[in-house]
């Protein structure tokens, strides 16, 4: 986990920040989890189309899982 949260703030792309919030989901952290989630969504609101699309899986992810 400390792994995660460390590349969750560092990693290009979204991808650490999913990934550490489906692992937190799975460890009952839910809260935390969702606005990991949403960080993602907005990021990417943020972004470029390029960057979306080159997203677009996790993103979808991150919007299913979000509770």
């Amino acid at each position: 986990m400390e792994e995660y949260a460390a590349l969750s703030h560092s990693y290009p792309g979204e991808e650490a920040r999913v990934r550490y919030g489906l692992l937190l989901l799975e460890s009952g952290q839910t809260e935390k989890a969702t606005q990991l989630f949403q960080e993602s969504l907005l990021r990417a609101k943020r972004a470029p189309k390029y960057y979306r699309k080159k997203e677009q899986k996790w993103l979808k992810l991150a919007q299913q899982n979000i509770t």
